[in-house]
């Protein structure tokens, strides 16, 4: 089972897939939660709404809507992976 889980990382590894979805996910998440803090500042009303418990400037909100970011992404980028 080892050999196994060594030529599939050996794979990944050597693969610009993996390396494309990692940047992807990591410079996605990043630049959609500057995204929603930016228009957070902005105060627009009818985005807090949407936003929900995710709509405070904080590190519960931050943590909030990262965790809602890395969920659809990581599905997304895992399923691209892996196909």
């Amino acid at each position: 089972m080892r050999d196994v889980v060594r030529v599939e990382a050996l794979k990944l590894r050597r693969s610009p897939v993996g390396t494309i979805a990692t940047v992807a996910l990591v410079g996605g998440t990043l630049a959609l939660l500057a995204g929603t803090t930016a228009a957070l500042a902005g105060g627009n009303p009818e985005l807090r709404a949407k936003l929900g418990p995710a709509a405070t400037r904080d590190w519960t909100g931050l943590l909030s809507s990262a965790s809602q970011i890395t969920a659809v992404g990581g599905l997304l980028g895992f399923g691209v992976v892996l196909a």
